[in-house]
């Protein structure tokens, strides 16, 4: 789905207006205006643009009911055969407020511009919807209340925005304003794929705090915080300073009249987007919950040249050179002029830039290299492409207006740290562990935190490498709450925090969050979900054995494995798993025989929701999920064990979630006490495809189908926390170990590269799961004696350390 930065070919308004005409003449200078208007309001529309001398004005005629065509106009997408059309949401006003013609326009407008509309039943509003246009979307969770929405469930509403608008990590947040409308775009802004604004309005700054700490706790498409930054926008004024249009090069923001506040906010977009022309327009009719944003939208150009670069953060001086990553994507089928794809760069203070050809690596994929630098440098850069349709863009999309920056030399140290998550009583103390790195040397390392309004400073101990760890040192309670950050000062005095401004908040709980019991003899999903609660953060406990007490869990996630390598459970077993969910807790479990063969299948079955057919046979086709529950849009092949795998249905208040043909495989059940997953086949031996048909999809989807976390967006926001890259030692004599870890599948290329910057070996080339792996390398008896670099690139980051071999 297209961001609202990306290349616009036209702006989308409605007559009779809503917008003071000095604002549209301005729109009209750069960007040609689009109009709903009605038959009947045709004439009388065509002689007030002309009037105001707007010439460049088309009419699309459809009855609408208001001029809020952010909130029902068209959701700009690009299909999965780069066609760009509408993907179209049923408006939720129409329901709620009579508005069936606003609903229906985009019916009127894809024909109009000779592109395709996509239906789905999915009730939204655009302006409680923001996107990075990189699957990342943002959204006030009262769209779960829209009504049809509130019948089906979270999971599924998230499946719908997946499979029409590609979004896959979708961070909802309470209102924070408790307004009438709950729209997202009443509080928060973003700005572009790295930056957020959120406001400050004297009245809900609590709520507010907190919205912009999670968000800046949240990773964005590149695996970096988010930087938010804050507007005081007075609800005594009415002030709605986020409700602004970006559109090509320029940011549309309504100001109040207030000089010293619309100042402000201006100079914060300013700062925020160098680059953009900012201007300010004021209208009677603005208000804090209603202003540009909302009677605006974008159609965006369906030929667009699409470019896109994780921008460098600080280098270091003895970096051979700055290496850039490219995606350059022509969706209007031209050709690219590949003697016209530049890297643009220069030196803070000159005022020539210098240009780097970039080199095609694969199809869309290009770099390029800048020079290294001496130590202080601030180097400035953007990248330029052409196609052969005469498209020409830059990113950033301002450029050489505005630039990404970066500076050489000794940095700050940089923190790694997964913030923890609620924390049992049980397992207390809490251990806070960071990877942090520096050019030079850490001189200390200490966590500071706040238990009952008292400060306390604990001293982070040096474990290993880069590996940092402290206790907390204070006694807890349950219901108790922590608010800590981490500080790192290198031998330069540099400081740096984590994160890096506010604090991560944990409650003590009386409950570890996720018991793995792992029964099966061949134990293979047991470790799969293991790792996958370790790697976003959750706290877990794999057991190997029956738990004498399921009352210290929250949710169990139980497997039994398939014939002959799995283990039926005793009635005394079968019955503590039914007092655990009549106790209000959620229950995953998989098995082959556990269904329908095993004794004391029908203790547990009604509770699962399942109804047993019979004992089965082997899955010979695809498993696949079921259209409007969690799993609607996934497909599988499986290759796990395979022998008598139970044929179930539902029962109850159970559905089914998996079908293998006409045989049913999988059950979730949701009742006013727990919630249940029944599958009959092992987790672990279903075969990853693309999106969402793998393995960590499915489980995202049961952790937010079990509600494990608070929102959506606090899990998501953890799994994508990036990459990290280690040597065991930056001194090698004579073998390498390289130690790297990602917290999503990717394909992963790491490579050795000289001095001077010549790729002189792989290390690993290939697709790579989500955790922490370790390749070794012998035989570095080829390469001389001196300084090297390895580099790793997934394919969203990259990493380079530097060593030194010594033989």
């Amino acid at each position: 789905m297209c961001a609202e930065w990306e290349p616009a070919t036209s702006v989308l308004v409605r007559y009779p207006l809503g917008l003071p005409w000095n604002l549209l003449q301005s729109i009209a200078d750069e960007t040609p205006i689009t109009c709903f208007v009605s038959s009947s309001n045709q004439s009388s529309a065509q002689s007030a643009f002309t009037s105001h001398s707007i010439t460049n004005v088309t009419f699309v005629i459809t009855d609408t009911d208001t001029y809020w065509t952010r909130d029902y106009g068209p959701w700009g997408v690009f299909d999965g055969n780069d066609n760009y059309g509408i993907s179209d949401h049923v408006y939720n006003r129409a329901d709620e407020a009579g508005r069936e013609g606003d609903d229906q326009s985009s019916w009127d407008l894809a024909p109009a511009l000779g592109i395709e509309l996509w239906k789905t039943r999915l009730r939204h509003t655009g302006g409680n919807f923001m996107t990075d246009g990189h699957g990342i979307g943002f959204s006030s969770d009262d769209l779960y209340n829209y009504t049809v929405n509130n019948t089906i469930s979270h999971d599924s509403v998230n499946a719908l925005m997946n499979n029409y608008w590609g979004i896959d990590t979708y961070h909802t947040y309470p209102d924070p304003l408790g307004s009438y409308i709950n729209h997202i775009d009443c509080y928060a802004k973003i700005l572009s794929d790295e930056a957020i604004i959120v406001i400050k309005n004297g009245v809900d700054d609590a709520n507010l705090d907190a919205i912009a700490t999670q968000i800046e706790g949240t990773n964005n498409y590149y695996g970096r915080p988010y930087k938010v930054y804050r507007i005081d926008a007075p609800n005594s004024h009415d002030a709605a300073y986020c409700n602004s249009l970006i559109l090509n090069k320029r940011v549309y923001v309504p100001i109040t009249g207030y000089t010293s506040e619309d100042d402000s906010a201006i100079a914060v977009y300013e700062r925020a987007m160098p680059g953009y022309e900012i201007l300010g327009f004021s209208d009677g009719s603005f208000a804090n919950t209603d202003a540009i944003h909302c009677r605006t939208m974008a159609i965006f150009d369906e030929g667009m040249l699409y470019i896109d670069h994780a921008p460098l953060l600080n280098q270091l001086a003895s970096s051979p050179f700055y290496h850039i990553d490219v995606y350059i994507k022509p969706y209007s089928g031209s050709a690219l002029k590949n003697d016209s794809l530049f890297i643009y760069w220069k030196l803070y203070g000159e005022t020539v830039f210098n240009t780097v050809l970039l080199t095609n690596d694969s199809i869309n994929y290009y770099s390029g290299n800048i020079p290294s630098q001496i130590d202080g440098s601030i180097v400035e850069y953007y990248v330029y492409a052409v196609d052969n349709s005469g498209r020409h863009e830059s990113d950033p999309y301002v450029a050489p207006d505005g630039y990404y920056t970066f500076s050489v030399g000794d940095e700050s140290p940089v923190i790694s740290h997964q913030a923890i998550s609620d924390y049992p009583a049980s397992e207390w103390p809490a251990t806070v562990s960071a990877t942090i790195t520096d050019d030079g040397n850490i001189g200390s390392a200490t966590v500071e935190y706040m238990y009952n309004s008292v400060p306390y400073i604990d001293t982070m101990n040096n474990i290993s490498g880069n590996l940092y760890e402290a206790d907390f040192s204070v006694s807890v309670s349950i219901g108790d709450s922590i608010r800590y950050k981490i500080k790192a000062v290198d031998n330069s005095s540099k400081v740096s925090y984590f994160p890096d401004t506010g604090y991560i908040t944990f409650h003590i709980i009386d409950k570890t969050i996720v018991g793995i019991i792992d029964l099966d003899v061949t134990a293979l999903s047991g470790p799969f979900i293991k790792n996958y609660c370790d790697s976003i953060g959750y706290i877990n406990q794999y057991m190997t054995s029956f738990s004498a007490d399921l009352s210290q869990y929250v949710n169990i996630f139980i497997c039994l494995g398939v014939y002959s390598n799995n283990i039926p459970l005793n009635s005394s077993q079968a019955n503590a798993i039914v007092d655990f969910m009549n106790s209000g807790g959620n229950v995953y479990m998989e098995g082959g025989d556990c269904w329908c063969y095993d004794t004391n299948h029908s203790i547990y079955d009604n509770m699962f929701g399942v109804n047993p057919i019979n004992d089965g046979g082997s899955i010979s086709g695809n498993v696949s999920g079921v259209s409007g529950t969690f799993t609607e849009g996934m497909s599988f092949t499986y290759s796990g064990e395979n022998n008598y795998i139970d044929k179930i249905s539902s029962t109850g208040t159970g559905y089914m979630i998996f079908n293998e043909g006409s045989n049913g495989r999988g059950v979730a059940n949701s009742t006013v006490l727990y919630k249940s997953v029944a599958l009959s086949f092992e987790l672990a031996g279903l075969v990853d495809g693309t999106a969402p048909s793998t393995r960590d999809s499915l489980l995202n989807a049961i952790f937010d189908f079990f509600e494990i976390t608070s929102g959506i967006s606090k899990k998501r926001d953890l799994k994508k926390e990036g990459i990290t890259l280690n040597l065991k030692s930056n001194l090698i004599r004579d073998k390498l170990e390289v130690k790297y870890h990602i917290c999503k599948s990717s394909d992963v290329n790491i490579s050795i590269y000289n001095i001077v910057g010549k790729k002189v070996s792989t290390v690993f080339k290939g697709r790579s799961q989500s955790g922490s792996h370790l390749c070794r390398i012998n035989g570095l008896n080829k390469l001389s004696n001196g300084v090297y670099f390895v580099h790793l690139k997934t394919d969203s980051e990259t990493r380079t350390v530097k060593f030194e071999l010594i033989k």
